[in-house]
């Protein structure tokens, strides 16, 4: 995000982090189209590379707290967020039939 994009962040921490994740998913997804690929292979690649980075960052402060990184703690994380996501998008999709 730019200097002048700034303004447009919202003032809620969590939606601004959202359009962050959003604008450098957005530019990622565009780069990997126009160098070819499918919509299919650039969303997953997209989702593939969020997904790389946060398993690195859980590494990284596994390690730094001392301790080995937990793959049973990342893959109940992961269920976590998925089923919060499932929840959100179906309560999304709900609200764009009515």
């Amino acid at each position: 995000m730019s200097d002048e994009n700034l303004t447009e962040a919202p003032p809620d921490s969590y939606k601004a982090f959202a359009l962050f994740v959003s604008k450098c998913a957005s530019g990622l997804y565009t780069e990997l189209v126009e160098q070819g690929k499918t919509d299919v292979q650039a969303r997953n690649a997209v989702i593939h590379s969020f997904l790389d980075m946060a398993s690195g960052e859980a590494c990284r402060v596994a390690r730094n707290e001392g301790r080995e990184p937990d793959p049973e703690k990342w893959r109940k994380a992961t269920d976590d967020a998925f089923a919060r996501a499932i929840k959100r998008t179906l309560a999304q999709r709900q609200g764009e039939r009515q």
